[in-house]
Order: structure tokens, then sequence, then C-alpha cells
């Protein structure tokens, strides 16, 4: 398992104010890095860039037992009445682990602006981050009360309940000022044990925002490599060349073989488009006998309604050209959506899901449905 090294950037984002390294077996504190050996083992150390908590708002949202990479997903529509901006602005990360019996997650919201300034800001120091998390997630959370840490440009603070924010004195007094258990602990006793808590979740770089591969970084290991194939393509060009020409003279020769049968077999065709397409869209047509292939589609949708109450069909819609059955479908929670995928997948149907939305306390899933 690799090192880990924990990066704070200064207030106003212009240099490193400090970066602490730590055992990735055990996450004990090994010591403080300088800029220098920050940079020369970027390469060797998982990198965890920490983000100033005020820029960053945690809920508790209730949601479904789902897969996190389903989950984000869907985030935006479950957590959007809880936002100040539009939800689609925002960039979320899961925390902690699914809560069976109260059934919900910690979720982190940070506005995706912010998020690209920070980035570059790291970028241009020389960090090119694995991990991005708020402040208040690197904060153990205690047994009881809160634990709160006194920093110059602000206050960190963690609850019992697994709540964490930042924020200046007079925000956290008004919080948590009638609090009767607040553990106040030393800055330098903090980040000795950031190592404990820096792999706990709360990652904000998936999605468009997830770490690309630093090519530059390795172009020279790979040079003469590549200089090696360069002069091997330059070889063999003339040769692939010829051998191309000889390749185009015998296809025009095949497709003119093959209009000719399409002809003999498609009088009625006015033109020729997609020879393929046609062929099979003819092929199909033939075996639908009249809309058989709707209800070939439809009969299994029914039987998936039929075996849960509380799941019902809105809409059903036949797309003739492309053999496949549109469906939007209410439903009383996610699991039943999923539960009426599996439904069909298991009936040899292939169910490709569309836009989901929740109204009036119902989940409507939009689907297509198709033969696998």
């Amino acid at each position: 398992m690799n090192d880990l090294v924990v990066v704070e950037l200064s207030e106003d984002l212009e240099k490193i104010a400090a970066a602490n390294s730590y055992s990735g077996a055990t996450g004990e504190w090994l010591g403080v890095l300088n800029d220098g050996e920050l940079v020369a083992q970027s390469d060797h150390k998982m990198i965890v860039l920490m983000v100033d908590g005020r820029l960053v708002a945690m809920h508790q949202v209730s949601v479904p037992d789902l897969a996190d990479a389903k989950l984000i997903k869907i985030l935006p529509g479950l957590v959007s009445e809880k936002l100040a901006i539009n939800a689609q602005e925002n960039q979320f990360s899961l925390a902690g682990q699914y809560g069976t019996e109260a059934g919900w997650r910690t979720v982190c919201a940070i506005e995706k602006k912010s998020l690209a300034t920070l980035l570059d800001r790291a970028n241009a120091l020389g960090i090119r981050p694995d991990i991005v998390v708020p402040d208040f997630m690197l904060m153990e959370q205690p047994g009881h009360g809160c634990r709160m840490i006194a920093l110059p440009d602000r206050y960190v603070v963690r609850t019992a309940s697994g709540e964490g924010f930042s924020g200046e004195q007079n925000i956290v007094d008004t919080i948590i000022g009638g609090a009767d258990d607040v553990q106040s602990v030393k800055p330098d006793n903090w980040r000795r044990n950031f190592g404990k808590t820096a792999t706990l979740g709360g990652n904000f770089l998936h999605g468009k925002f997830a770490k690309k591969a630093n090519w530059a970084a390795n172009f020279v290991w790979w040079k003469r490599a590549i200089y090696l194939v360069f002069s091997t393509a330059i070889l063999y060009t003339s040769l692939y060349y010829y051998n191309a020409v000889q390749n185009f003279q015998s296809i025009e020769k095949l497709y003119a073989e093959s209009e000719s049968l399409f002809r003999a077999a498609l009088p009625d065709e006015p033109r020729i488009v997609n020879m393929e397409a046609q062929l099979r869209r003819a092929v199909i047509a033939r075996q639908q006998n009249g809309g058989g292939e709707f209800f070939a589609l439809f009969a299994p949708a029914v039987q998936a309604i039929m075996a849960d109450k509380n799941a019902s069909i809105e809409t059903a819609r036949y797309e003739e050209d492309d053999s496949e059955l549109l469906l939007t479908v209410s439903f009383s929670s996610f699991a039943e959506a999923a539960k009426f995928n599996d439904f069909l997948s298991s009936k040899g149907m292939q169910v490709e899901e569309g836009s989901s939305r929740q109204e009036a306390g119902r989940i409507f899933a939009d689907l297509r449905v198709r033969r696998q």
C-alpha cells in the first residue's frame, strides 16, 4: 500500500501550507515534507488534497441501497432541495457506509467551479492529487459530543453523529454554542492523525474530475520506444500503401456484386443508404407479422408489473424501425425499479435505462427494451 501525503494549501491558494507524510499500512505519522520533497515523491505516494471545509456542505441523505457508482448518478435529484444552487453545478462525494437501519448516506457537495480552481492551483504548484476531501473528513469522529480545532483562519468541527463543517468563530459559536461536551484539539495533534482518516471516503475526484494519467511525466520512459515504432512505421508505409490500393480495388468489385444481389432481393427499396441495416429491417419486418414483435417485448413487462403491485406502466411506445419498446414506469422505490429491470433481463430482454425522477413520492424511470 502506498504511503500517504496530506497536503494543505494556504488560504489564498498561492503556496503549500503544509504537507504531512503517513504510513499507508498503519496510518502512522512519518513527518513533515518540504516543497521539494513533496514534488519529488508525488509519483510514489498517494496524495490527499485537503479542501477548506467552508467550500463544502455535508448532508445526511436518505438513499436506496445501491452501489456508489450508481448512487452518485442520482444524487443531484435526491439533494436538490438541500442546496442553495443548482445541484448540477455541484460535485458530490460519498462518505462512510450505507446505514442499513436508517437508510442514509453521508454526502458532501462542492461547487464544480471551486473544485476546478483548487485543482488548477494544486497542479500549478506541482501537486497531482489522488484524493480530494474536505478538512472535516480528516477529523476523527468523537464517541460523543463534538471535536473542534481552531486554525488561524477557521474552526473545523466534527460531531459524534458523523456530521462536520468548517467556519468562522461566530458561525461555530452559533451552531455548537450550547453544546456541553466540546473537545478542543491542537492543530499539530490533529495533523498527526490525518493518516488514520484520509481513506474513509469523501473523495471528490470522480467523473470528469477523475485523475488522469500524467503522460508528460512518463514521456521520457517511452521516448525510445516511440522512436522505434515511428521508424518502423516509415519503413513499412510503402508496403501498407500498396496493399491498401489492392484492397480498395477488391472492395469496389465486391460492393458492386453486393449491390446487384441487394437489388434482386429487395426490388422495392428506392435507394441504398446502409445495406446491412436495410436488410436487417427487412428481415425483422417479415418476422413481426403485423405487430408480433411489440407483444413479444410488451409481454415480459406486463408480467413484471403483475408481480409487483406497487409498480405501474405509465406510457408504452413501440419503435418499429429499431424494434424497441419505450416504457415509462413508476415505482414506489429505487429497489423496485432495479427488480423490474432484473426481471426483464431474466426474460431475455436488454434494458437500457434513461432518465429517472422522483415525483409525489414515486420514482419514474424511462426504459428502452429490446431483445438481447
